[in-house]
């Protein structure tokens, strides 16, 4: 259904993380962090689908499956979907028998936008004044949306 914008990237870096390593808590990543709630926490997805934005949803501890959260951490799960719904178009649950993020549950929180089909450019990015396709080649000479 979505596709990585840097799928070979995300691959290869996936390959060098240790077996116990935990995305959500490395600080390094504290950049891309959007929102931190008592027991979860929203960040920016560094190898996001190619449709608009997409953040991460993340318990605070690691854990890989729903059932394995406490009750105050459910609730807060079910509050904070709650929320994403009215914000983002899709919702995805990854963790439980996923091979990314070393099966960290988290949830992919996905808003589409409106993207050029030529050079994938968003939107709402799009200066009025910028009509030339941001590829560069001379027979895109405006950008195409739906």
């Amino acid at each position: 259904m979505f596709k990585r914008k840097n799928q070979k990237e995300y691959e290869e870096y996936l390959k060098t993380l240790p077996k116990d390593y935990n995305f959500f808590t490395d600080h390094s990543k504290e950049h891309l962090v959007v929102e931190k709630y008592k027991y979860w926490g929203i960040i920016k997805n560094e190898y996001s689908y190619n449709v608009g934005r997409h953040n991460l949803l993340y318990p605070l501890k690691k854990v890989d499956k729903v059932g394995k959260l406490l009750s105050g951490e459910q609730e807060e799960l079910f509050d904070l979907i709650d929320q994403a719904r009215k914000t983002y178009d899709y919702i995805l649950l990854n963790g439980e028998s996923s091979a990314s993020v070393n099966n960290h549950l988290h949830f992919h929180l996905i808003k589409v936008e409106e993207q050029c089909y030529r050079c994938g450019q968003l939107k709402k990015e799009i200066k009025k004044d910028n009509r030339t396709c941001s590829l560069g080649y001379a027979k895109y000479k405006k950008h195409l949306f739906k």
